[in-house]
């Protein structure tokens, strides 16, 4: 069978997908904000900020988590992130830049704090959307072959024999295409769950973060430059996970391949190996003529 792309189709399909289900997500969590009082912060898929200096801690105090070394200075500031236009929350970003000559590197921490500074926890929606997104998007699949955003670029996903996927495939292929999402979407739970947990002061809760920035970093510029070379590593075989396999298989993504499913046009012949005459991916009967020509 020979594939096409549809790079930008499917693409923008899933660009859709996500937003139209950010969307119901986000009227849901201000609905739940309003009426019972809740603090939930709605999916990040598109979100501004707005930071403003502010003295959270003494400079004794900001020696302690950062000590100053030589071009280095601290700062201090509170940011209100705005998530889809409605829902909103407010962050402590305090840490230290060092600048080295033309260049500069910063380490720093953050945390949610409520409208006075005190440290409180933010329950992101964003977290969790990944992981119940592949089962409705695959239910989508199952019942009409497509999810919101490809019936609206008029593609669909099909099987050998041009029939809706079974829910089993649809969702195996659902959860490989979001499993870099929802790995992600776990460590930023651990690091909800894991910081603040037993942290009341705002000291508490940076002493916590800083000793986590240590670990992680230690406390050599060089530490900070193998952590960036591990992400772009990372966002280099992200890329290719997601963008790679159309190359090399002609449109057909490893999601894909490994359910054995394919993406068309809803209008598009089915083309086949073997040379053999199209079929249309819409539902085709013999008429009564072919019939009798049979007979």
């Amino acid at each position: 069978m020979v594939e096409q792309r549809f790079f930008w189709r499917r693409a923008v399909a899933f660009i859709i997908d996500l937003l139209l289900l950010g969307l119901i997500v986000t009227v849901f969590a201000a609905l739940l904000n309003i009426f019972a009082g809740t603090n939930i912060v709605a999916p990040g898929l598109i979100k501004s900020s707005r930071c403003v200096e502010a003295e959270h801690f003494s400079a004794e105090k900001m020696n302690t988590f950062f000590p100053l070394v030589e071009n280095s200075e601290h700062f201090q500031r509170q940011c209100e992130i705005t998530h889809f236009f409605v829902t909103s929350y407010r962050v402590a970003v305090v840490g230290m830049i060092v600048k080295n000559g033309d260049s500069s590197f910063s380490r720093h921490v953050s945390y949610g704090v409520d409208p006075a500074g005190n440290p409180t926890r933010i329950f992101d929606l964003g977290n969790f959307i990944y992981f119940f997104a592949p089962f409705l998007f695959a239910y989508g699949l199952y019942r009409r072959k497509a999810t919101w955003g490809k019936s609206l670029m008029s593609v669909c996903v099909v099987d050998e024999r041009k029939n809706a996927p079974t829910f089993k495939n649809a969702l195996t292929r659902e959860g490989v295409k979001f499993a870099p999402l929802i790995l992600f979407s776990l460590y930023n739970i651990y690091m909800q769950l894991a910081v603040q947990s037993d942290a009341a002061t705002s000291d508490a809760v940076v002493e916590q973060l800083v000793d986590m920035l240590r670990t992680l970093l230690g406390t050599s510029q060089q530490n900070t430059w193998i952590l960036i070379a591990a992400s772009v590593v990372f966002g280099v075989v992200a890329l290719w996970f997601y963008f790679g396999s159309f190359i090399r298989w002609n449109g057909q993504a490893y999601w894909d391949r490994l359910t054995g499913l394919y993406v068309m046009r809803k209008d598009q012949p089915f083309p086949q190996q073997t040379g053999a005459t199209a079929v249309n991916l819409s539902d085709q009967n013999p008429s009564s003529e072919e019939v009798e020509a049979d007979k």
